[in-house]
Order: structure tokens, then sequence, then C-alpha cells
């Protein structure tokens, strides 16, 4: 992780995550079929951005980040031997841009999100024997929306905060 002061009101970041993810799956599964298999993951996901101080009370940020997340192991055990070839791990580009106004007694923010994902894991509409969502990889897909949170601060003991969240899907 790093951040660098370009000047008094102006900072850029960047960050990187390094993830090794082995699995071991050995054995039956409750319908008798055999479930042994090993998928490997090897994933490095950065993230960077900047960051700005309009003056005392705002601030406003960009930031892009590129992550990878593996399928849990139930993607894997409930899926038949044709979709178990055929699942692979999520790719996802996160862009946000945020603003912030705080004060003594006021703290809002809100932010944009747009999640411009390759291969996401989603429902099939189809269940497996024991009721659980069978998952399969989409080509293409995206989230987007707004979230906002919101603090007011009566006094040392008690405030009041809000968080809203505007997704679309």
């Amino acid at each position: 992780s790093s951040n660098y002061e370009l000047s008094s009101s102006l900072n850029i970041f960047a960050e990187i995550q390094y993830r090794h993810i082995d699995y071991k799956i050995n054995g039956t599964h409750d319908d008798l079929n055999d479930i042994t298999q090993r998928h490997i993951f090897d994933f490095w996901n950065p993230k960077g951005g900047i960051f700005y101080t309009i003056n005392d009370n705002n601030s406003a940020y960009f930031s892009v980040a590129y992550s990878n997340r593996e399928p849990n192991r139930d993607i894997y055990t409930d899926a038949d031997e044709i979709q178990r070839e055929r699942i692979t791990h999520e790719k996802l580009i996160d862009y946000e841009l945020g603003y912030s106004y705080m004060n003594r007694k006021t703290n809002l923010n809100a932010n944009f999100f747009y999640m411009d994902y390759r291969d996401q894991l989603v429902m099939t509409g189809e269940i497996n024997n024991v009721g659980n969502a069978i998952m399969t990889n989409v080509d293409k897909s995206y989230r987007f929306g707004l979230e906002g949170s919101a603090a007011f601060i009566f006094n040392r003991f008690f405030s009041l905060d809000f968080i809203v969240n505007f997704p679309t899907i």
C-alpha cells in the first residue's frame, strides 16, 4: 500500500494484494457421486485512486480496483462433473466516485459505484438434491448504484446515523 501527497490537497494512492487459494476436495457427496477435485488460484488484485481535499469540510475521491474471487467450495461440490470443468473465478473492475462533507456535528457521505464483471457467478434457478442453489458463470454483467451515509452528532452520548443504498443490477 502506498500514498503519495502531490500537494496539500491532493493525494494519490495505490495498493496491491496477492492471494493464493488451493482447494483440495476428497470424497463422495451425499448422493454418492465422487467429488474429488483440486483447484488452484493465484490472484493479483490492484487498486488505485486519487483523494482531493476541497477545504476543511469537503473532500472527494475516485478509485479503480481490479479484483478476482474464487468460487466457494459449495459451488464445486454441488456442480455435476461437466459444470465443474466450466466453472471459473470472477473478475471485477470496480469504479467508485465519492464525496464527503464533515463538520463538528454532521458527517455526510455519498458514493457512486460501477462494477464491471467478467465470469460473475450467478444462480441458475436450479437447486441440487439438498435444496442449495446451483451457480454458473455469466460472461459479462454489471452492477451500479449509489450509497450514502449521514451522521448527526448531538452530544458526546448521542448521535443519529443513517445509511442508504440504491443499487441496481
